[in-house]
């Protein structure tokens, strides 16, 4: 099925499109989400489907209302985008809930460094989401997803083929730690 057919039969609620985009992305969008969450995320394979279901929702309503109409990016493009918000809105609202917890008496020995590495990790999260489009969705596709260049070229509009993501790739890591350094410089714990 070509892009437009699916976006059309998207559009006209056509149940063998909606399979189809259920069928092709499913999956894909689980084991993202799923590499996008923390290891220590209780029950995390659940998370991540309640956040794939999500996206695929408001894939539904965003189409229904007509605010899907000028599609500038493949449909896979707009998945990757809603399911990317909604993990980070996710990990945003976790972070806000722990961060009223104390932590285990068995931490407390090494407490400064867990500390640090946790708030590292919070960095670089927040370094992704702040990294523009299409580096954002390279870099997860490919170190996070664990993806081929070929397949991310596949899913994203921006990019011709493998070659060309692989050619992007330093680049989008160069941006990427130049945001973190940025971030880690303007932290004031550090």
């Amino acid at each position: 099925m070509s892009e437009d057919e699916l976006f059309r039969g998207l559009r006209n609620d056509d149940p063998k499109s909606w399979k189809h985009l259920y069928d092709t992305y499913w999956n894909r969008l689980l084991h993202h989400i799923y590499h996008r969450l923390p290891a220590t995320v209780k029950d995390r394979n659940e998370e991540a489907r309640e956040i794939v279901a999500a996206t695929f929702s408001a894939v539904n309503e965003a189409i229904e209302s007509g605010r899907y109409v000028n599609r500038t990016a493949k449909v896979s493009t707009y998945l990757y985008a809603i399911a990317n918000n909604r993990c980070s809105n996710y990990l945003r609202d976790r972070i806000r809930k722990n961060s009223n917890q104390t932590p285990a008496p068995e931490l407390y020995d090494n407490f400064e460094s867990v500390i640090q590495h946790e708030e590292q990790i919070i960095l670089m999260r927040k370094a992704l989401d702040l990294l523009p489009e299409p580096c954002r969705t390279l870099l997860i596709l490919f170190y996070l997803e664990g993806l081929k260049h070929d397949e991310i070229a596949e899913i994203m509009d921006h990019y011709k083929n493998g070659d060309s993501t692989k050619a992007a790739k330093p680049g989008c890591l160069k941006k990427l730690k130049r945001i973190f350094d940025d971030l880690n410089k303007n932290n004031p714990d550090h």
